[in-house]
Order: C-alpha cells, then structure tokens, then sequence
C-alpha cells in the first residue's frame, strides 16, 4: 500500500477519488472455501479453511482457554467436503453440530480471525491512504456502537458493541479512476492526502443453502445464521475504519436459481444493507452475474433506488453502482440497447435525488457527514472514452459514478 501511495500520490483525491481495499479472494472479504476451479462447484458449501500451521495453533490456544483442548486440535470433522450439501453432512444439517457448544465455540472463532484481518488490513489503509491524522468518525460512525447490535434471535436490535483485535495482514489495493480534470501534478508526494479518498471494502454474495445453517456462508467465515447476525461484526469494522462497503447481487431472483439449494440472494442483500444502514456504513451495489437481459436490469435498478424498510430501519440511499462486466455479450445489439437504456433510467432517476436530511444535490456538505461524498448517486448520460461511465461534479462535490469493472 505504502508504493501504491508512493507511486500514484500525485493523483490520489484528483483523479483517483476511491479505492477498493482488497480483503480475499476476488478481492471480497472472505476465506477461500469456494474455489474457482475443479475442487469446487455449486451448489456446494465449501470447505473451512484453518488447516495451516498458524490457524491450528491460535485454534488450539483459543480452546485451552475455555478448557477444552480437544477442541482446538483441528476443524470439524463432520462438515464434508467442497462440493456436499448440508443434509449430507453432520456439521451442516438442520440439528447439526453448529448449534452445539462446540459448533458455536468454532465458527466464533473461525469469524473472528476474519473479522481480525479485515480490521488490520483496513486500519493499515486508512492510515497510509489517509494519513495517520484521520479521525475514525468517516460516515457519520457513531462510537461506541450503541445503535443497533446483532443478537441470538437473528435481529439487528438492542444494545451492545463489537470487538475485534489487531493483526499483521496484509491486503492489496484496487483503484478506480474517475476523470476529475486534474493533472499528475495536482499535489506533491509529501502533502498530506485529502479527505475526498474514499476507502471501500466487498462483501461476498454467498446466498445459496439460505436454511437455519447458512452453511456457505459459515464456511467463508460469515458466522451468520437463522438464530445470529454475521454481519453486525464487519460493519462494525467498516464503521470504525471509515470504509463504505460493496454489495453483490442485486440483479438476483432466488426463484430463478437452482430449485433444491434454497436460494435467497434478496433475503442476503436486504440483511447486509440493514446492517449497514443501522451503522451508519454507506453501501455500494456490483452485479454479480454478467447478464443484460431485461429482468436482470431492471432488479438491479430497483435495488439502487431500493429505500424501504427492514426491521423497523430505513435503507438509505445506495451510493454508487460498479457494473460488472465489460464483454463479448454486453455489445451483442439487443444487450447494448438495452444495457444504454438503462443506464438513461438510472441517470434520469438519480438526477432528482435528494437524500433527506442529509445535503441536497446542491449543496456541498456531502452525505455521511464526510466532505465531497456524493448526496446521492448521480450518472451521466453517455459513455467516456474506454467504455466507462464517469460522473461530473455536483454542486461543487465529487459525484458518483457507475464504473465498467
């Protein structure tokens, strides 16, 4: 990170308005348990990852402590293989060995060493990325976390707060570049960077076997079940760090995946977005699947503008849109025109857009509390050269901007 900012300083807060701090594999925060090649297929749960030598060891001091030292000799012997389902396994099935006090005692810690890395990793950006002086109070977070808390029941309410640790991790950095009308010399290496770097972190999109296990989900490290939140600790994180976060999937129907994995890409995404909306974490949507078909679209637009109500908290407005990704299919004719229509529906929709209560299209306040940040998701109308769409300033502010990844 350190040569990142050494090499492009220059263009941070000018051309370069936002970095995507990558946290795993497809730069998404999760352990690899779904691999992209012949281990794995859908709709398998995956495969827990904590077999090196540094994973077993902090296990087995983590189990001494609570006295059970059988406990930290290894995984879960029952939990399968890459590609099994739940009900094949005794770790995953509905009265499986999750809901048991070993179950409860692994997964908190198999998602806490997550929740560790995320933590180091993010901490280390934000302060290379926006200097050491950076209050954590980006995003309008509000410490100590008193708000909303994930609890037993699966609901995100009540009081309490979150915990994680510091570590020694290391993540890479992916940037967007947005033509902001700087040059190279806008500012020297050694000025202080500006507050109009904005931090983002991706979640994955892990919806299938939506029963009381989640089971993909526990084996990426998201220790989200039908009884518990997973999600309150990483944006907790988020929050603390001043880091937006990246969604997948809105453009998915569970009725149009597969039939017998109970699929719920809607339930998963509607979870997260609460999560983030009770912390304050301003969200970002990317589509998951390359389609442009109609149906696909038109979900994903519904889910930008999406602002209802979940558990008593209202989503507020989404912030940007990566669009995911630019290939042979996109520029077939059909999917073209109606790719361009409906980044015109998204543009006109996004022009009239004003987030109550916190700054108007024209004022210069930001949204979040932070200075620069878009008051709502604005996209212009035609493509730039390179096939990205690049947003022009608002009232004086950094607009957003629906980017071709």
């Amino acid at each position: 990170m350190r040569s990142f900012r050494r090499e492009l300083g220059p263009l941070l807060g000018s051309t370069i308005l936002d970095v995507l701090v990558g946290l795993g594999p497809d730069g998404e925060l999760k352990y690899p348990a779904h691999p992209r090649d012949k281990r794995w297929n859908f709709p398998g749960v995956g495969e827990f990852q904590c077999y090196d030598k540094y994973m077993l060891s902090v296990l087995g001091a983590c189990a001494q402590q609570v006295n059970q030292p059988s406990w930290g000799l290894r995984g879960p012997h029952d939990a399968g293989n890459y590609c099994v389902w739940p009900h094949q396994t005794g770790f995953f099935h509905q009265r499986g060995n999750w809901g048991t006090p070993y179950g409860k005692f692994f997964l908190q810690w198999y998602s806490d060493m997550l929740m560790q890395h995320a933590d180091a990793v993010l901490g280390i950006a934000r302060e290379v990325l926006l200097g050491p002086e950076t209050p954590h109070t980006h995003y309008g977070y509000q410490p100590p976390y008193q708000r909303l808390q994930g609890n037993e029941s699966g609901n995100v309410s009540g009081r309490g707060r979150g915990s994680s640790s510091d570590g020694e991790d290391h993540g890479g950095v992916v940037m967007m570049a947005r033509a902001a009308g700087a040059g190279p010399g806008a500012s020297p290496l050694s000025a202080p960077l500006p507050p109009a770097i904005r931090l983002h972190a991706k979640l994955p999109s892990l919806y299938w076997w939506y029963t009381d296990a989640h089971a993909p989900e526990l084996t990426a490290g998201y220790y989200n079940t039908a009884t518990r939140d997973g999600y309150m600790p990483i944006m907790h994180v988020l929050a603390r760090n001043g880091v937006s976060v990246r969604l997948r999937g809105g453009e998915l129907r569970g009725s149009e995946l597969h039939t017998q994995a109970y699929c719920a890409p809607e339930r998963q995404l509607a979870q997260q977005r609460t999560v983030a909306a009770a912390l304050h974490v301003p969200v970002g949507l990317e589509n998951l699947s390359e389609r442009f078909d109609e149906g696909a679209l038109s979900r994903l637009e519904a889910a930008l503008f999406d602002t209802s109500v979940h558990q008593g908290i209202e989503l507020p407005q989404v912030q940007s849109l990566v669009f995911n990704r630019m290939c042979d299919s996109m520029f077939e004719p059909g999917n073209w025109t109606r790719f361009k229509e409906f980044v015109r529906r998204v543009r006109n929709r996004a022009e009239t857009l004003v987030v109550p209560g916190r700054g108007s299209l024209n004022g210069n306040s930001g949204v979040f509390g932070h200075p620069g940040c878009p008051s709502a998701l604005n996209l212009p109308a035609a493509p730039a050269a390179g096939g990205q769409w690049l947003a022009e300033p608002s009232g004086g502010g950094k607009g957003g901007a629906l980017q071709l990844a």
